[in-house]
């Protein structure tokens, strides 16, 4: 923790673990304007007022993440497949995800987050750029695709959702990935 000015400061380590959230999940806080990142130092090191975070937490604020193979005592990711999301319908404020390259089957992902998402609520995604971008399929992607705004359009499609913004990728955040952020229709 750092004190500034009488006000007390976490660090993105110490934010995340406070809200009990990965340090991607604290990053889509921020473009999302839920929580506020303030720049410290040469470094441009990004710091969080803790009472600010902790009035996430009386707010009730909660995530997870799901993986196939989550690690050992992991208390922030469970076990699951975003291809299968085990989330009641319409359950679910919002979803982050930056790995739409390691999918399957993209059609079922956007009709899972269509399925769970409660009406109005959103999808942060960071895609990583295509290959009429200049991009190429690594050693571990399993789909590419023509263009990052092209999968955004056909995520929004597929999953009955609205494309709601498009942004570059934030402080710190990967060059390779905008962050699209797409909506579940009210009623």
């Amino acid at each position: 923790m750092v004190t500034l000015d009488g006000d007390e400061y976490l660090t993105v380590d110490e934010a995340a673990g406070l809200l009990g959230v990965k340090r991607e999940t604290l990053y889509a806080y921020v473009s999302r304007g839920i929580l506020k990142s303030y720049r410290q130092g040469i470094k441009r090191q990004r710091l969080y007022r803790r009472s600010e975070v902790e009035a996430l937490i009386r707010l009730g604020h909660f995530a997870v993440g799901i993986d196939l193979n989550p690690g050992p005592d992991n208390r922030f990711v469970v076990t699951g497949d975003f291809h299968t999301l085990q989330f009641a319908d319409s359950s679910v404020d919002g979803i982050y995800t930056n790995s739409l390259d390691h999918a399957l089957d993209i059609a079922r992902i956007a009709r899972e987050v269509g399925r769970v998402l409660k009406p109005g609520g959103f999808f942060l995604v960071e895609i990583v750029r295509g290959y009429n971008e200049g991009d190429t399929v690594g050693e571990w992607e399993s789909t590419h695709w023509p263009t990052a705004r092209s999968l955004a359009e056909q995520l929004a499609q597929l999953g009955d959702l609205v494309l709601e913004s498009e942004r570059d990728p934030p402080p710190g955040g990967n060059p390779r990935m905008p962050q699209f952020v797409l909506r579940k229709r009210l009623g």
